[in-house]
């Protein structure tokens, strides 16, 4: 009798234990969870370019996303779906993006806001035609100037707005034309057919407006000598 007593209160005991360390662990569990948080991921760039849809992902552990509150400094916030937003800058400088709602406290994000980059000038668009020597019919099959920027902004372009071309011929004043647009206008493509090897061509006061710029920019300009 005494042994099965004894079996009873050991296996009562254990059963004890047992209860005791699941209600610790969920205790501790509870207790130790993490604190809310939150992260904010650029998704395509580092920094915040003027005049563009910038995308950003704002992640809040521990907040439900209607009590999510972000407020833009420097720049405006818009909400997209789920825990996408747009961001959109106007003056090159410093912004910040403060988060909070729920449990979480304000935290503050800082960010560069820059101009847009300045494209690469190019006649046509080959990466070649930078400014060199130039065969005779490869230059007059060229259909005006273009900004190229490489690499991955959204889908910023810039604007080709106006440039001068003057042609210089051995022998004879140079004579000067003004374009409106990146096409060869009808009185640039004629100076444009006049080409003949040795002749020289230069691309002056080119003006680009790509996006955030309030006034056109100047891209410098480019010469030609043809072969």
């Amino acid at each position: 009798m005494m042994k099965s007593l004894s079996f009873l209160y050991s296996k009562n005991t254990l059963f004890g234990m047992m209860i005791g360390f699941v209600l610790a662990s969920l205790l501790a569990f509870k207790i130790m969870s993490d604190p809310p948080n939150c992260a904010i991921s650029l998704d395509k760039m580092n920094v915040f370019y003027t005049g563009l849809d910038n995308p950003i992902t704002i992640v809040a552990r521990g907040v439900p996303l209607e009590q999510l509150i972000v407020q833009g400094e420097g720049v405006t916030v818009k909400k997209e779906q789920g825990d996408h937003y747009t961001v959109r800058a106007t003056t090159p400088g410093e912004a910040s993006i403060t988060v909070s709602g729920g449990d979480l406290a304000p935290k503050k994000f800082n960010y560069r806001i820059k101009r847009f980059p300045d494209p690469e000038l190019r006649l046509g668009g080959n990466p070649r035609n930078k400014g060199c020597l130039l065969g005779n019919g490869e230059f007059k099959a060229q259909g005006g100037l273009s900004a190229i920027l490489d690499g991955t902004y959204g889908c910023g372009m810039c604007e080709m707005v106006s440039y001068q071309i003057t042609y210089s011929a051995q022998g004879q004043d140079p004579v000067s034309v003004t374009n409106s647009g990146a096409k060869f206008t009808a009185e640039a493509q004629a100076l444009i057919s006049k080409a003949k090897s040795g002749d020289q061509y230069f691309f002056d006061e080119v003006k680009v407006k790509c996006p955030g710029d309030v006034a056109a920019r100047d891209l410098g300009s480019l010469a030609f000598k043809i072969k």
